[in-house]
């Protein structure tokens, strides 16, 4: 184990089974423990083997880090028993923005990927199946809801500009307030690949920067069943 990473493998893992990979980037100003802890007790800890890299600096920064982050993605497959047709990616804040950017730039060994609260950088990505979670008035991203990352998900999955709810995806309650959260999830209609948006009102962050920024009380449980619901490989449209 190297001090900039975190790997954590589940209670059946036996080195001979492959298991799906979740690569997990923390938030600017945090440590690689943050999403450790967040996922603790979800399905995310108990049926994944889980990467925590830390970035070099407080933040992701794509061309300081990307190397990095291949390097821990190169170690695994090379090391452990990785199902390569189940690997997944997700992130909060900064460390969504950097599984934006890094779709931006082309990657594409991500079975699924789930940004928490990311921001847009370009206008046009590879599909992919998506659960893009986001306050619906972040007050660190500028009051908004995240609606133009949606909107570069949806363009590239090639959806129809109909929605269904999410019903299956439970309320729950903030740990920061401890009021109740619903989730707001909707899914895409006639999507190339899957595309949930969860525009939520957990008012989970700070009292400095701002509300609905956070982590919502439901993302672990979401992003993991989400994930879990996938084919192995996506038929062709």
């Amino acid at each position: 184990m190297q001090p900039d990473r975190i790997y954590s493998f589940p209670a059946a893992y036996d080195g001979k089974t492959p298991f799906p990979l979740l690569l997990a980037l923390h938030a600017a100003g945090n440590p690689n423990t943050q999403l450790l802890n967040l996922t603790k007790g979800s399905r995310l800890e108990t049926e994944f083997i889980r990467v925590f890299p830390k970035s070099a600096g407080s933040a992701w920064v794509y061309d300081s880090d990307s190397a990095k982050l291949n390097a821990v993605l190169d170690d695994m497959l090379a090391n452990h028993c990785i199902d390569t047709q189940r690997m997944f990616a997700t992130g909060h804040s900064s460390g969504a923005q950097m599984v934006v950017q890094m779709l931006c730039k082309g990657e594409k060994r991500f079975r699924a990927v789930a940004p928490v609260a990311a921001s847009k950088y370009c206008s046009k990505i590879s599909p992919i199946p998506v659960m893009y979670i986001q306050g619906m008035m972040d007050a660190q991203r500028g009051g908004g809801n995240g609606a133009d990352v949606v909107g570069l998900f949806t363009a590239s999955n090639a959806c129809g500009s109909l929605t269904a709810p999410k019903s299956d995806i439970a309320s729950c309650t903030s740990t920061f307030d401890r009021m109740p959260v619903t989730p707001g999830c909707v899914s895409y209609q006639d999507c190339q690949a899957p595309s949930i948006w969860c525009s939520h009102n957990d008012n989970g962050y700070n009292n400095t920067d701002g509300r609905q920024h956070g982590w919502p009380c439901f993302a672990s449980t979401a992003i993991a069943d989400f994930f879990l619901s996938l084919p192995a490989t996506m038929s062709p449209p």
